[in-house]
């Protein structure tokens, strides 16, 4: 469906600043706690997950500021929603 949002990078042309959704298995306490670290320091969970992946591959440029926006684009899509 990328006719609901036509900026979002498509994966399948091979745009490097295309992200995907990926499904993993964290404690709540965990979840919890890491997003509370994430809100004092000023970023999404999302921009500390992609940072800290970066780092640990060894090429923190490879965090990109894409996901940011896919953030808060999603952010926008939900509160929008909601408030409906």
């Amino acid at each position: 469906m990328m006719d609901d949002m036509p900026n979002k990078p498509d994966t399948r042309k091979g745009d490097r600043s295309a992200t995907r959704t990926r499904p993993v298995r964290v404690s709540d306490d965990l979840w919890e706690a890491a997003k509370e670290k994430a809100a004092e320091n000023g970023e999404s969970l999302s921009d500390a997950i992609r940072r800290f992946l970066a780092d640990y591959v060894g090429d923190p440029s490879m965090s990109g500021l894409a996901g940011s926006e896919m953030d808060r684009r999603s952010s926008t899509a939900r509160a929008d929603d909601s408030a409906e």
